[in-house]
């Protein structure tokens, strides 16, 4: 089933396929815009695909599945506490280097 998980939120379960609108929208609410297309504007990025991966990329507690993925996937490894990591179980980090 997909999800996403932002730690000062919770879990959101997700249709398939609208992950990348959920984490648009965290991304507009934590940048003070009212919607994704808003947040890409202001910050010029693509929408959903590249304002999805910099909520990603920049939220500390932050992962996700998609609807065609088996693994949970997280930005940074240092993102996430211990708890978290035990709690979400195998996780791909997509900005580790």
């Amino acid at each position: 089933m997909p999800f996403v998980y932002d730690r000062a939120v919770g879990v959101f379960h997700c249709g398939a396929g609208k992950h990348r609108l959920a984490m648009s929208l965290l991304l507009a609410f934590a940048q003070g815009c009212e919607s994704g297309i808003e947040v890409g504007e202001h910050l010029g990025l693509d929408f959903p695909d590249e304002t999805a991966d910099r909520w990603l990329e920049i939220t500390p507690g932050a992962a996700f599945r998609s609807s065609v993925g088996r693994k949970i996937q997280a930005g940074k490894r240092s993102h996430l506490t211990l708890i978290e990591k035990r709690w979400l179980g195998d996780i791909q980090y997509l900005f580790d280097e």
